[in-house]
């Protein structure tokens, strides 16, 4: 059976997809949401690098089928030059000034954070 969305913030073709019994979960058949597409559009030295970000919030982790699929995104993405990787962003409550923000499992400053998406830094790989 297809699990229901968590946050229960389903669109209506989310919701749609969610009770469709040819597309269920049984049949083989799996959504998943990536959080961010993070670029950087244009007008610095920085413009067209971009990466992918799936946020977590009260430290919750990927479950595994998730991981799987966003590791064929990251794996695809490698050959272009502008890519700069796929990162998990984990907050200790739900953003950074709330809590402690972990990316890739490594603990970092507001900061830090700031200066990865602006592309000033490469963050911390994978743990």
């Amino acid at each position: 059976m297809t699990k229901p969305n968590v946050t229960g913030k389903d669109s209506d073709f989310g919701h749609w997809l969610r009770h469709e019994p040819q597309l269920d979960s049984s049949k083989g058949f799996r959504a998943t949401d990536l959080d961010l597409l993070w670029y950087c559009a244009d007008g610095l030295t920085t413009a067209g690098l971009y990466m992918l970000i799936e946020e977590k919030c009260r430290m919750r982790e990927m479950d595994t089928w998730q991981a799987r699929r966003f590791q064929i995104l990251d794996e695809n993405c490698k050959a272009d030059p502008y890519y700069r990787g796929f990162h998990l962003i984990q907050f200790e409550a739900t953003n950074p000034t709330d809590g402690k923000t972990f990316w890739n499992h490594h603990e970092i400053t507001v900061e830090d954070l700031i200066d990865y998406l602006a592309f000033k830094r490469t963050p911390p790989k994978k743990a």
